[in-house]
């Protein structure tokens, strides 16, 4: 039988399958085209491997292989030159590694498989690299890990995954050109990256809930993308970036895919031309996120999701922008739903433009959305559809444009607030009990309003010259309220519908134009303007229970009134020359007064129905009356100071007729030169004629 013989290296190599405790293992090798493999087994052992020469030229195409097993290892590779490779791998609990590379073009490897791996100090879980071109991978499984990577130079590439709960991952670039990446799945992991210089590009993956990312940018150029829970479900999570520079590009996605709960993203730039995007269950479900932007740029571009295509609950948007020719949109459950969220943009500076989209194709139920723009031609937009929501808009400086469309029920818009010249503002609300109140300050402002279906209350407010607000509500109980302050405004009112309140436009100024027309029951209307050549015209049709009253003071303006229905009356007065009142009235019980001041004033009411009666005060020469009755017990009393006062039916100086019962005619004139023109056929008619002057005429026909 042959005796076995046993070596000292099959000796050496039976002793370092066992588990050993404490061991050192070093490595020192200078020049190029060296490798080096080191495998421990045990706990608490050492392994340290030198390639190159430290503070020289050191040596290329080096390779360094470490493998350790068991707990509380320590290893440190340090490589001189370039294109050099390490590969580092570490099964156990308590390891720490550090490969550091001086050189161009060269690349790391490091694994960990265990807990409370790179905790250790100094050494930790890192990889240090000096140099262009050099590549970084790190890879972690387990609990309570950490891991860095430095790189000092450029065109570099670090990447490091980490799968378990509470590990921490960081990697710093400072020069340019290099792309960093971050793999983390599990709980509570932390994700920090930081890039000091242009052209770089960042990308943190987190999948799991309770995740953390802060990256920094402070160069210019540079990208961002930070994913958590993409594809899956994103709960807990929180996001912070800080870039400065020129042009950076940041992009946020929070269960973009899936679902996002309880996640919050901060992006902070303050470089020109930036953009930032948050996502936040865009095609899942977001509830309860928070996403917050600041810009302080110029040229800067900003956009928040939540739950786009999805559910969208109880989220926060909030956009900030200082300086010119920013952009910023808000879309909260755009084609989904959208229920108890908040959108504000804040916008100061020139040329921005704003949006805020709630439930617009789909349905938002008691969001807020508010747009504050301080600066010249700014525009911004708010969109809701839904239930309950509320929306503010507010523009100072001139040149800016707003916009609100609410559709939907117990909707509420507030405040839409413009300082300034050339501003123009839009509302459109669709649904039941909204209200809105908007005012402008400045000169050549425009403002449309549209209300529909019931219980709608708008008030507009105007201020400045040649300003323009056209008001239209249909449905019932609406109620709208216009004041214009300058030269040369128009007014217009329409409403439909029942049960409305009041109509009331005030304005003030040369030149004012001003409709109200109201078609359905118990509508009131009221016009009043001051200032010269204004014209007002009140028209209430098929109702009961309507009232006009037209005010005007200046001179060469003319008023109209017509209503058809019961109950009307209708008031006018104006102060002035030149002033032109006219009444129409169908129905019965219906009251018309008119009272004017000045010369070459005309008043002409027609009447149609029973118990009507007329009242028309003129004061000044060359007045006319034209009065018409038809019905029964109607009346009309004329007061008539001056000279040259006439009353009439028409243009044509036909006598004022009354046709019916029961009519009476009280006349006074006082002056010179004045005529009285009357026609009264029927039963139980009375005239009563008093002219008091010189040369002055009276015609009375009575028919049975």
């Amino acid at each position: 039988m042959k005796k076995p013989i046993v070596t000292v290296a099959a000796l050496l190599m039976a002793f370092a399958s066992y588990a050993q405790v404490g061991n050192t293992a070093t490595n020192n090798q200078y020049g190029s085209r060296n490798g080096s493999q080191i495998g421990q087994n045990g706990s608490n052992h050492t392994a340290t491997v030198t390639q190159g020469t430290p503070g020289a030229a050191g040596g290329n195409f080096n390779t360094s292989g470490v493998s350790q097993g068991g707990q509380g290892h320590a290893t440190s590779v340090l490589q001189t030159g370039d294109v050099n490779q390490a590969n580092l791998s570490q099964q156990g609990i308590d390891n720490t590694s550090r490969v550091e590379q001086t050189g161009d073009a060269n690349s790391a490897t490091l694994l960990q498989n265990g807990i409370d791996n790179g905790q250790g100090s100094p050494a930790g879980a890192s990889i240090l690299q000096s140099g262009d071109l050099n590549a970084a991978t790190l890879n972690q499984f387990g609990t309570a890990n950490k891991a860095s990577i430095d790189q000092s130079a450029d065109l570099n590439d670090a990447f490091i995954g980490q799968d378990g709960t509470k590990n921490q991952a960081s990697i710093l670039q400072p020069e340019d050109l290099n792309s960093a990446s971050i793999a983390q799945s599990g709980v509570q992991n932390e994700a920090d990256i930081e890039q000091n210089a242009a052209s770089n590009v960042a990308n943190v993956v987190q999948n799991g809930f309770g995740n953390s990312t802060v990256t920094r940018q402070t160069a210019a150029a540079n990208q961002l993308s930070i994913d958590q829970g993409t594809l899956g479900f994103a709960d807990k999570n929180k996001v912070t970036v800080h870039q400065s520079a020129v042009g950076n590009t940041a992009t946020v996605s929070q269960g973009t895919l899936g679902e996002a709960y309880l996640n919050t993203a901060t992006v902070l730039q303050s470089g020109e031309a930036g953009s930032a995007f948050i996502n936040q269950g865009v095609f899942g479900t977001a509830y309860s996120n928070q996403a917050t932007i600041t810009q302080s740029a110029l040229l800067s571009e900003a956009s928040i999701s939540q739950g786009v295509f999805g559910t969208a609950t109880n989220n926060t948007a909030t956009i900030t922008q200082s300086n010119v020719l920013n952009a910023a949109s808000i879309n909260q459950g755009v084609f989904g739903s959208a229920l108890f969220n908040a959108a504000t943009v804040t916008q100061s500076g020139v040329d921005n433009q704003a949006t805020i989209g709630q439930g617009v194709f789909g349905s938002a139920l008691f969001s807020t959305a508010t747009i504050l723009q301080t600066g010249s031609y700014n525009a911004g937009t708010i969109l809701q559809n839904g239930i309950g929501n509320r929306a503010g808009l507010t523009q100072s400086a001139h040149g800016n444009t707003g916009n609100l469309t609410q559709n939907g029920n117990f909707n509420t818009s507030v405040n839409l607030n413009q300082s300034g010249s050339y501003n123009s503002a839009s509302l459109v609300q669709n649904g039941n009990r909204n209200s809105a109140s908007l005012e402008q300050s400045g000169e050549f402002n425009t403002l449309i309003a549209t209300q529909n279906l019931n219980d709608n209350s708008l008030a507009i407010g105007q201020s400045g010259r040649q300003n323009l607000a056209d008001v239209s509500q249909l449905g019932g109980d609406n109620s709208a309220d216009v004041t214009q302050g300058g030269n040369r405004n128009r007014a217009y009112v329409s409403q439909s519908g029942s049960g409305n309140t009041s109509a009331t436009v005030d304005q003030g100024g040369n030149d004012n134009v001003a409709y109200i027309s109201q078609l359905s029951d118990k509508n009131s209307a009221r016009i009043s303007q001051g200032g010269n050549n204004n014209y007002a015209r009140v028209t209430q049709l098929f109702g009961d229970g309507n009232d006009a009253e037209i005010d005007q003071d200046g001179n060469a303006g003319f008023a109209n009134i017509s209503q058809f229905g019961d109950a009307n009356w209708a008031r006018q007065e104006q102060g002035g020359n030149g002033n032109t009142a006219d009444f129409y009235q169908w129905g019965f019980a219906n009251h018309a007064a008119s009272r004017q001041q000045g010369s070459s004033n005309y008043a002409g009411v027609e009447q149609a129905g029973a118990s009507n009666y007329t009242d028309i005060a003129q004061d000044g020469g060359l007045n006319a009356a034209a009065l018409r009755q038809l019905g029964d017990d109607n009346h009309f009393d004329v007061d008539q100071y001056g000279s040259r006062n006439v009353v009439y039916e028409n243009v044509l100086r036909m006598a004022a007729t009354q046709l019916g019962n029961h009519n009476s005619a009280n006349i006074f004139q006082s002056g010179s030169d004045n005529a009285a023109y009357i026609s009264q056929q029927g039963n139980g008619n009375l005239i009563n004629i008093v002219q008091i002057g010189v040369a002055n005429v009276s015609i009375i026909v009575q028919k049975p």
